[in-house]
Parts: C-alpha cells; sequence; structure tokens
C-alpha cells in the first residue's frame, strides 16, 4: 500500500482552511499525516493550533507558493505527497482514486479537476 502525506499551504485562508482540513480527515484512503503550513498569514485560527492529526508550521512571512511547497517536499516521507489549497474540500475519494493511478508502476503522474463549491462571490463563479 502507497503511503501519502498531505501537505496545506495557505495564506489569509482562514474562512476556508476548516473545511479543507475536515475534507481531509475524511479519506477513505489513510493519510499518513497532514501537514498545514501557514504562509505568513496575519492571523492564525485559534482551534488549528493544538488540532489532532494535524502538523502545523508557520513561517513569519509571506514566502510564496513554490518555498511553501519545497517545505513541506522536504518533510514528508511517503511514497506520494498530496497538496491540496486551503479554498476547496475533496470528496472523501480522492486519495484512494489517486493511490489506485500511482499502483501501477508505469504511471508518473496523474491530473484531474476538482468542482469548485463556494460560490458566494461574482470571481468565485467566473
Amino acid at each position: 500500500m502507497l503511503t501519502i502525506f498531505a501537505a496545506v499551504p495557505f495564506y489569509n485562508n482562514q474562512d476556508s482552511i476548516a473545511r479543507t482540513i475536515d475534507s481531509l480527515k475524511q479519506q477513505t484512503y489513510p493519510l499518513s499525516g497532514i501537514l498545514v503550513i501557514n504562509d505568513g498569514s496575519k492571523s492564525l485560527p485559534a482551534w488549528l493550533i493544538n488540532q489532532e492529526g494535524i502538523s502545523l508550521f508557520s513561517f513569519n512571512t509571506n514566502r510564496g507558493r513554490g518555498a511553501v511547497r519545497a517545505f513541506a517536499i522536504e518533510q514528508a516521507h511517503t511514497d506520494l505527497i498530496l497538496f491540496c489549497d486551503a479554498s476547496i474540500a475533496l470528496p472523501t475519494n480522492f486519495a484512494a482514486q489517486a493511490a489506485e493511478w500511482f499502483a501501477h508502476p508505469q504511471v508518473a503522474g496523474v491530473c484531474g479537476r476538482y468542482r469548485y463549491e463556494n460560490k458566494g462571490k461574482i470571481i468565485d463563479r467566473w
């Protein structure tokens, strides 16, 4: 069985990150860990600090998506890393479906799409 580590970089996503984390915790495929990386957000939700099953790291300043992802890769010691934006919620079978494809030795990458369901603002519907 492939091991999968989840990483959630965020910058000022306090309104949506709880939903993202819940979607990772509800995966039908077991995740080896969930790392939430604060990329210099001004405020950190208090509930996130002692969240069970979550490792939290905070940068003091905004370093950008690439630097945060590089940090996550250094922390992972698994077969795969599942990067998830802090503004989305994944279907519960997302990791299971990805692992199924990666179980084949000739597969090097898998892509797909997700549906963004937060349609509260005009830009979200665009």
